[in-house]
């Protein structure tokens, strides 16, 4: 359907998706002044967040020398990647933890 300026004003709309009168003026979230400008910090995430996030590569693990220590909540890494579905970071932490 085509946008119709008359179809609008003679209130026979068909969708609810059409404006109820078009507007020609614009404004973004900046020019409203109601964003917030500053781009946050990196955030640091530790082995274990890393990998419940699928954030780890095979490098990673090599390097890592506590691959099978638990966090302070007893979690190993191997526990985070399962705990949230990511397949690839607990295969790729099985594949070094049983070579």
């Amino acid at each position: 359907m085509d946008f119709n300026p008359l179809l609008l004003a003679s209130g026979k709309r068909k969708s609810a998706f059409l404006p109820y009168k078009p507007s020609n003026t614009v404004l973004t979230n900046l020019q409203r002044g109601n964003t917030e400008a500053n781009i946050p910090s990196e955030i640091c995430l530790n082995f274990h967040e890393k990998t419940g996030q699928g954030e780890i590569t095979e490098e990673q693990v090599r390097a890592e020398h506590a691959v099978d220590v638990p966090d302070s909540n007893q979690f190993t890494p191997l526990h985070w990647a399962c705990y949230y579905g990511q397949l690839a970071a607990a295969t790729i932490l099985i594949k070094y933890v049983l070579p």
